[in-house]
């Protein structure tokens, strides 16, 4: 590769960038599969990428992000009210402090449960994977690393969906969100039916990868990835069950 173009590749290799674009798309194509080390062949240039371990603390920028634009909206509102609680200086003082502490806060928050929720889907696989090995030899270990960049990922969009909320109250200035998102549906229809189905193939796709990516982790059986996903689904309801009889 000539000098000129592995600069490039390094540069790209390193951007947060990347690391976003990757998060973004990641849904529809990251199988857990690819952050598995094979000796015959290589993983793929994006399981290789450095970074992928601290993805959640991009999404957890983006929430931190969100609560800042949400509490400064609370103040601007107090701000604006015919007679306020506080001068308005006093407002802009407090804010100053509090906005620091909030975002950091904020990060901190997210990130951890970012990690812990990926921690939780990971050793459910794992404890599953060593249990149903006895009886089917070609299960996969489930790879941590598949398991936090998705959990990130998820976590971003769901992120982008709360900064479009905060960007939403902001350009409503009244707060009423549910009333500016259907003007803004009636003015710009066509625009929204689009922006509906690209999610909606999103959905699909991502859908769609996850699940033959996880049922290749489960040796190609679509059954045995169907057990697994149920077992915590009907714990839930028996859960449920029993909180409605008492």
């Amino acid at each position: 590769m000539p000098h000129c173009l592995a600069r490039v590749w390094r540069h790209l290799r390193q951007s947060k960038l990347t690391a976003y674009a990757v998060l973004l798309l990641g849904p529809m194509f990251l199988r857990p599969a690819a952050f598995v080390r094979h000796p015959k062949g290589p993983q793929p240039i994006y399981a290789r990428l450095p970074g992928m371990w601290g993805t959640p603390l991009l999404a957890a920028t983006l929430y931190a992000g969100v609560m800042q634009s949400f509490y400064e909206w609370l103040a601007w509102r107090e701000m604006s009210r015919p007679e306020p609680a506080m001068p308005a200086a006093d407002y802009l003082h407090h804010l100053h402090f509090i906005r620091f502490e909030l975002g950091l806060w904020t990060l901190g928050a997210a990130f951890i449960m970012l990690y812990m929720l990926a921690l939780l889907r990971w050793l459910y696989h794992f404890g599953s994977t060593r249990v149903l090995r006895r009886w089917r030899s070609d299960i996969l270990d489930p790879p941590f690393k598949y398991f936090v960049v998705t959990t990130a990922a998820w976590g971003l969009w769901f992120g982008l969906a709360a900064k479009g909320m905060a960007l939403g109250l902001w350009q409503s200035g009244d707060g009423d969100l549910q009333g500016y998102l259907a003007l803004r549906m009636e003015q710009h229809a066509t625009a929204f039916l689009v922006c509906l189905l690209a999610v909606g193939a999103f959905m699909h796709l991502a859908s769609h990868n996850r699940q033959a990516g996880m049922k290749a982790l489960y040796g190609g059986s679509r059954k045995l990835l169907l057990l697994v996903e149920a077992v915590p689904v009907g714990i839930a309801l028996l859960v449920l069950w029993l909180m409605a009889r008492q």
